[in-house]
């Protein structure tokens, strides 16, 4: 997990909505992606190419990619390859996919193992926001719907 981040949960919020806008990842997912498909080529991918690879998807603007990303990493952690970072970015990606629940999931499996994860915990926060905000918003709306 390479960047470090604050404990507010809004600033993070908007680090993770950022975090694709800050450079142009298309050439660095294009490079990626190359170098996975030429070991895919060869043989069966080292672990590594699997990685930057799913982590460069997580970070795309598209939700096809952040998806695939995911599926990368999730294989990657059966593999038992780097679980808290695999973890963390599949937390990372479903959260950019609106599916907190599993994001939640998944920081809670990472928290077990690295329990003073400070970007684990700052996400969490995050994920826990946005399901309090979901979830007083599907108040608000039924409220409005049984009036």
């Amino acid at each position: 997990m390479s960047r470090a981040s604050g404990a507010n949960p809004r600033a993070m919020a908007g680090q993770l909505a950022d975090d694709a806008s800050e450079v142009d990842l298309s050439a660095e997912l294009q490079k990626f992606e190359e170098i996975y498909l030429k070991e895919c080529a060869k043989s069966r991918p080292a672990p590594e190419a699997k990685f930057n690879y799913a982590w460069a998807l997580i970070r795309s603007p598209a939700r096809p990619d952040i998806r695939k990303g995911v599926i990368m990493m999730s294989g990657l952690l059966e593999d038992r390859f780097s679980d808290r970072d695999c973890l963390y970015y599949m937390a990372h990606g479903h959260y950019r996919l609106d599916d907190v629940v599993e994001a939640r999931r998944c920081l809670d499996r990472l928290l077990k193992i690295s329990p003073n994860c400070r970007q684990a915990i700052s996400l969490r926060d995050v994920v826990d926001d946005k399901i309090a905000k979901d979830g007083l918003i599907g108040v608000g709306l039924r409220k409005q719907l049984c009036m």
